[in-house]
Order: structure tokens, then sequence, then C-alpha cells
């Protein structure tokens, strides 16, 4: 099997799914309630994020070179009015506090930090 024939194979199979993601897209857009992340990774001297957005019924992915606002925007449509999970990564302010649920491993997280400092902090990361 040569390069070309994977490359050619990987193309007909991203045309063939494309009505599948856009819908898939489209449903995360009307959806109540999504969770969102992106984490990062390179490929030789490439970046890229992996984002994700979770509903209770699928998830999307997309990667995307970008890591900001327009990737959000295109994910949810730039006038999304549901509840998104999230960290607290700046991109994310775009969403009014009361639209806004912060993820509990990141909170679980900075709590222990305080009670791992001791002193005065503790009781209140307890």
């Amino acid at each position: 099997m040569s390069l070309g024939a994977v490359v050619r194979q990987e193309q007909a199979q991203s045309a063939a799914l494309a009505p599948i993601v856009e819908e898939a897209q489209a449903v995360v857009q009307q959806a109540g309630v999504v969770n969102m992340d992106e984490t990062g990774w390179r490929q030789e001297q490439q970046r890229a994020r992996l984002w994700s957005v979770v509903t209770a019924e699928l998830t999307v992915f997309r990667i995307d070179c970008r890591r900001g606002g327009a990737v959000v925007d295109a994910l949810l449509g730039a006038n999304f009015a549901a509840i998104v999970g999230s960290d607290r990564w700046s991109a994310y302010s775009r969403f009014p506090t009361e639209r806004r649920a912060l993820c509990w491993a990141h909170l679980t997280r900075d709590f222990q930090v305080l009670v791992d400092r001791g002193g005065e902090a503790a009781p209140i990361g307890r």
C-alpha cells in the first residue's frame, strides 16, 4: 500500500463523513448543556489542538491549529445560548457567569492546593 493510496482513502472517508459531522455539530449547537475542552500536542514541528464538545447524546471533535475564541464560536456558533461546562481559560469567559459551569476536576485541584499550603488557607480548601 502506497502513501498516496492512504491519503486518497483518507480524503474519501473525510468527504463521506462530512455530512454526518455537520449534522452532529448542528445538534451540539442546539444542546441545552455542553462540556467543552481542548488539549494540545505536537506532531513534528506542528502544534495543534484537539477540541471536544460533549453532550449527553454525542461528542464532536475538531482538530485545529488555533487556540482561541474563534474555534469556540466555530464549534458552538457565535450565538450559543445554553450552559457551557469548561475550565477557566479566558476563551470561555465569553459566556456569562449564569450560563457557565466550572470543571469540578479543576476546582478540586485548586482546593487541594489550599489544603497543601496549610495555615489559614487549609480550612477553606477542605
